[in-house]
């Protein structure tokens, strides 16, 4: 089938196949989507009965758009009478292979069944049963949000239809009910069942129920009780057994009799805070104790470019001034605007990035006048509640900012302190032109390129002789200098000089600005100070706890510098509010990496390469982690990939030292290690140890332990990692130097607090 087309579908690869037939992911031509295509086995084809469930799997649903159901498009026959399915295509995996794959945290598990639960319900309320609810039929995508798949052996419950399957086993025998194990006839709670052994199966790691044969499994259903998973999990709170009890309860009027019942129940539980067992498993969940928000990117009506930078401004100031507020989780900025122009429903992109409420509005600006509208939605139940319109001038956009601001404050009860008050009534830019400048000069600043970064000075520049001195425009101009250091571009001094004098004139404006802190403590870290640079960012931290910029580099240096556990709750916040940025998607996997998990980290960036496949960094680290799991055709495919389409840039040039000493092609690696590139890298001590690995592969020991000891007085002190987990170092540990070397790093990594 792959390569082939049918009717308007082109098949791509096989996804998976099962008695019910073979899935492919395939593009529609007509539309230029990816979908996946269920065709019945060929020798299946003329199988009446099974013909019946693959149309009854397209009707069950077809009527229903809920967030966490597969969404059925089509179906429809080819030219030698097959019937194929045509499906939204999802990229993820299945929670069978999720659960093989990792240890699930209590909070993941939890979010995972609700979202189970939640499409149940609504399948339910149509009169349809699944009938197979399982790991294999849940998938759980890359932006951790459930869809329940495979209705093939659906139940609708029609008063006109007669059910010839009465008496049959239907299903997988291992999820099954205990009155479906007996071919009795089923009902909703038989799928809440299941959605209980997936509960047991998440939580445990094991099934409920085992034997040695099916006879042997059949009791165990019908019959025993399973282990409490208290005793298998010892983390787990005192309800989760009463909650398992009542959705594995033998007789069905014991057992929960609806999904809202078991929705109710599990959301009751008081869900601690993330517990993984490993750095790997990191996962962004929600607090349930705070109200949660999303601002859509205000509409710009006008047909002028600058009236979109003017909508956009509108947006980024009202997530500003709702960010200050501790009681309220607001998706950021970047994540934000991500979803301009998206033709998702509200409800699911709520569903998608866990938000319980949508802002959304348009911007008209004409001339010297300005119309606002904006309305407050709770996407669960399509309700509205607030709305209001605004009219003025462009110059009353910060006015009508602070409005809206306060008026969601209100519409959602929540008390604002003084300092939250005084944060929303802060105009950091007093001219709109100026603040315009800042909002594309921030859009730059976001590649890593020369040019790009060049392009953003000259725009905070301007907006700083329109309005002279100013804090934003200011720590903007600091970063960007700190940028061209950190992204390999330059070396020259007067960069980290530059960040220095935006921070020291910052703080003459006022003395406890974030911005400040940042700034010095990126500096800190840069020179390779990163106990120094720490408190200086967690000093930032205090002002604006949920400022990415300072949470995304406090996750780095406590990864470089051997602790990553401590890093945890910084990518659980930092996924919370950016849950879109394609870079920070790979934050678990550069834990993961500290800890020497080389298998974990895969993941995530894979997954961060799916939002975002041109970002050099994230490729070079991506085949890094390859190489590291000893995948290393894989590695040198993408390092060459990078070679070729960017061979100017400092990772693609890493990338290719790298590929000569996995290659041990010594006297090719040595001439890649040029002067250029072993500058820029000696700059900063991730860069450092990389190095210090390519020379190791080819057995330059004196260069790699010169290497080494570069990256460890940069602040990479990372000792259990460079000690005895990383396996490209492998050939300097016999060394005198190495063991002494060592010595120092598990000293300064032992000292080091978090």
């Amino acid at each position: 089938m792959i390569g082939q087309v049918i009717s308007h579908y082109e098949i791509l690869s096989t996804i998976g196949s099962g008695g019910m037939g073979v899935v492919y992911k395939a593009r529609d031509t007509t539309l230029n989507r990816m979908v996946a295509v269920k065709f019945l086995p060929t020798h299946l084809t003329h199988d009446a009965t099974l013909k019946n469930r693959l149309l009854r799997e397209a009707q069950a649903t077809s009527g229903l758009d809920h967030p966490n159901i597969c969404t059925i498009h089509e179906i429809a026959e080819d030219d030698e009478g097959q019937l194929f399915l045509v499906m939204a295509y999802y990229e993820g995996e299945t929670l069978a292979a999720k659960i093989r794959r990792e240890f699930l945290s209590f909070t993941e598990a939890i979010d995972i069944l609700c979202q189970v639960l939640e499409g149940l319900g609504a399948v339910h309320k149509l009169g349809v049963i699944h009938r197979d609810i399982k790991p294999g039929n849940v998938i759980v995508t890359t932006q951790n949000v459930v869809k329940i798949v495979d209705f093939g052996l659906a139940k609708v419950r029609n008063p006109s239809e007669v059910l010839t399957e009465t008496g049959a086993m239907l299903g997988t025998f291992a999820y099954m009910s205990p009155e479906q194990a007996r071919g009795c006839d089923v009902d909703m709670r038989s799928d809440l069942w299941g959605a209980g052994v997936i509960l047991y199966e998440m939580l445990t790691g094991r099934h409920p129920f085992s034997g040695q044969n099916a006879g042997a499994l059949f009791h165990a259903i019908t019959h025993e009780e399973p282990t409490s998973p208290l005793v298998l999990r010892t983390d787990l709170p005192q309800a989760v057994e009463s909650i398992t009890g009542k959705a594995l309860a033998k007789d069905r009027r014991l057992r929960y009799q609806s999904a809202h019942e078991f929705l109710r129940d599990l959301r009751s539980l008081s869900v601690p805070f993330i517990q993984s067992s490993t750095v790997g498993s990191v996962t962004s969940v929600p607090s349930s104790s705070r109200h949660s928000l999303l601002v859509l990117p205000f509409v710009n009506l006008g047909s002028d470019r600058e009236g979109e930078y003017f909508s956009d401004g509108l947006t980024d100031e009202i997530i500003t001034d709702l960010s200050s507020i501790r009681d309220l989780r607001v998706i950021c900025r970047t994540s934000a605007m991500r979803l301009k122009g998206t033709s998702k429903s509200l409800r699911e992109v709520a569903s998608e990035l866990r938000v319980q409420y949508i802002l959304e509005g348009t911007v008209r600006r004409k001339g010297s006048s300005l119309r606002v509208t904006a309305e407050l939605i709770d996407p669960a139940t399509d309700s509205l509640l607030w709305a209001d319109k605004y009219k003025g001038s462009p110059h009353d956009v910060f006015r009508i900012q602070e409005q809206v601001s306060r008026k969601i404050a209100a519409a959602l009860k929540l008390k604002l302190s003084p300092e939250e008050e005084q944060s929303i009534l802060e105009r950091p830019i007093q001219d709109f032109r100026a603040y315009e400048y800042y909002l594309r000069a921030k859009r730059e600043s976001l590649s890593y390129s020369k040019d790009s970064l060049e392009r953003a000075l000259e725009y905070l520049k301007s907006g700083l002789h329109i309005v002279g001195r100013n804090i934003l425009l200011t720590s903007a101009i600091g970063q960007v200098h700190w940028q061209f250091v950190n992204a390999g571009i330059s070396t020259d001094p007067s960069h980290l000089e530059m960040v220095r004098q935006c921070a020291q004139e910052i703080l003459a404006e006022n003395p406890n600005s974030p911005h400040a802190y940042r700034l010095l403590g990126l500096r800190e870290i840069t020179q390779g100070n990163t106990q120094q640079g720490v408190l200086l960012l967690k000093r930032a931290l205090e002002h604006h706890p949920n400022d990415p910029d300072t949470l995304v580099w406090l996750i780095a240096v406590f990864a470089f510098s051997g602790k990553p556990d401590a890093a945890i709750p910084m990518v659980k916040r930092l996924l919370e509010i950016d849950p879109l940025t394609p870079s920070y998607q790979c934050l678990p996997g550069i834990l993961a990496l500290a800890a020497g998990e080389f298998s974990r980290a895969l993941e995530p960036f894979e997954k961060s390469l799916q939002m975002d496949p041109i970002n050099p960094m994230v490729r070079f680290c991506y085949a890094h982690v390859l190489a590291l799991n000893r995948r290393l055709d894989e590695a040198i495919r993408v390092f060459d990939a990078l070679n070729r389409e960017l061979p100017n840039n400092f990772f693609a040039k890493l990338g290719r030292f790298y590929t000569q000493a996995l290659a041990n092609d010594r006297i090719g690696a040595l001439e890649s290690a040029t002067a250029e590139l072993l500058s820029t890298a000696g700059a900063d001590p991730h860069y450092a140890w990389n190095v210090a690995q390519c020379y190791a592969l080819i057995d330059e020991k004196t260069e790699g332990i010169d290497w080494l000891e570069r990256a460890i007085s940069l602040g990479f002190i990372n000792y259990p990692l460079l000690s005895r987990l990383d396996p490209f170092v492998e050939s300097l540990r016999a060394e005198a130097r190495f063991e002494a070397l060592m010595q120092r790093a598990r000293d300064r990594w032992e000292a080091f607090e978090t």
